[in-house]
């Protein structure tokens, strides 16, 4: 694609800028053409002109000292894993090199060589070198390469990046995702190699864009929140292996189901959640935050939602007290009721408040009032204590008790 600035009609510069042509009918991707480069086929076929089960072969053209792709897209880094597998008797190339760069800042580049030995592969990763001997490239057989928060894996081996290519330290990618880089190094012309997997997209002649974005909340919601407390709503990302836009937003709705509005005046409905937004929490309940991310203008949208629930929660117990509790003594075979009951909440209404109501009699056997009962004929002589427990709707509780003393007749 050549793109020309201009101004006032008068160019200023052209650019031509590589245009990566990748969808194709019925719902389907062309994955091989995410791999662009030079010095390089592909192929979904084997040796014997079989299709491929899965996965795609990447062959040397010509003797080179380097040939190698990009994936077009950029993909997550928080545990990126990709996937390749050897083939024997096309191996013929010195070593493969992952290179990861981050998406917005070239200068965030590490990367990772797999030196290919008979019986084993050296694995170097900026000034460190270790060998593997469970693991060989010249062989049949799958192989993947991990990367976590600056450390790659291989074959149960863990190295640190603790460099950049350029010798500066690395402290991450800041932008959360990396191009991905593979050059094959001293190769020799039809040395081969398979692409299985990249992230979890799974490469194949076949591809359905089915897989939903991968997504990550920068921070922890965990835990219940105070009243008029100021709340982080934490930054998120999301990314797709194929999709070349991936479009996330967010909402945040208060218990009552109005939108909330953060410190600034933002409104926080459909936001993009690339930094943070500070709200204060001014009612008791669930809040309510709604991450969502969409593959806009792509083959399908695959929509993803994760939501997070925040609860404010009312620590307060209810006031409850007894009106007219004045009558202290009886007799076998009389009446007695229990007092009159008023109680009420700092939030919770008194029809969505929980009452338990019940007397003790002198052998120690609770009788539970249901409905309206409120009153028993004593039997016995000794202590009759009625009971009464107020709960709010958060689980906070008040009790009271009233005694009245039973004598014989």
């Amino acid at each position: 694609v050549k793109v020309s600035y201009q101004y006032n009609g008068k160019e200023l510069k052209r650019k031509e800028i590589p245009a990566v042509l990748v969808k194709g009918e019925g719902g389907k991707i062309i994955a091989k053409n995410y791999l662009y480069g030079e010095g390089f086929t592909t192929t979904y076929k084997d040796a014997e002109d079989n299709w491929l089960s899965s996965g795609i072969k990447i062959i040397a053209e010509e003797d080179t000292e380097r040939f190698g792709w990009t994936f077009a897209t950029p993909q997550f880094v928080n545990n990126f894993a990709i996937t390749f597998e050897g083939i024997a008797n096309a191996s013929n190339f010195e070593s493969l090199v992952l290179t990861l760069t981050d998406s917005k800042n070239a200068n965030e580049q590490i990367s990772i060589a797999l030196k290919v030995k008979p019986s084993g592969t050296t694995i170097t990763v900026g000034d460190t070198s270790v060998d593997n001997s469970t693991v060989s490239l010249a062989k049949d057989g799958e192989y993947t390469i991990d990367y976590n928060n600056g450390k790659f894996t291989f074959g149960g081996v863990t190295v640190a990046a603790e460099k950049t290519t350029n010798g500066e330290p690395f402290t991450g990618f800041s932008s959360k995702l990396a191009y991905v880089h593979v050059d094959a190094v001293n190769a020799k012309k039809g040395a081969a190699y398979k692409l299985n997997k990249i992230g979890k997209a799974q490469i194949s002649r076949r591809n359905l864009e089915v897989f939903e974005p991968d997504f990550e909340i920068v921070g922890d919601f965990g835990g219940n929140q105070s009243l008029n407390a100021t709340f982080e709503i934490f930054p998120a990302f999301a990314n797709d292996a194929f999709a070349p836009q991936t479009v996330l937003t967010m909402t945040a709705i208060a218990p009552d189901g109005t939108i909330l509005v953060d410190k600034n005046g933002v409104k926080l409905e459909n936001v993009t959640p690339d930094k943070s937004y500070f709200v204060t929490f001014s009612q008791h309940g669930k809040y309510q935050i709604t991450y969502r991310a969409v593959e806009k203008d792509w083959v399908t949208e695959n929509p993803i939602e994760i939501v997070k629930a925040v609860f404010v929660v009312d620590e307060t117990a209810p006031q409850a007290k007894f009106t007219n509790a004045t009558q202290t003594t009886a007799k076998v075979g009389d009446i007695i009721t229990m007092p009159t009951l008023v109680y009420q909440d700092n939030i919770t209404t008194n029809e969505n408040m929980t009452v338990v109501r019940g007397v003790y009699n002198p052998l120690g056997t609770l009788y539970m009032f249901q409905g309206n009962e409120n009153a028993i004929k004593c039997a016995y002589a000794g202590e009759y204590k009625f009971i009464v427990m107020v709960l709010d709707e958060f689980g906070n509780m008040t009790s009271l008790t009233h005694t009245i003393t039973v004598v014989e007749k």
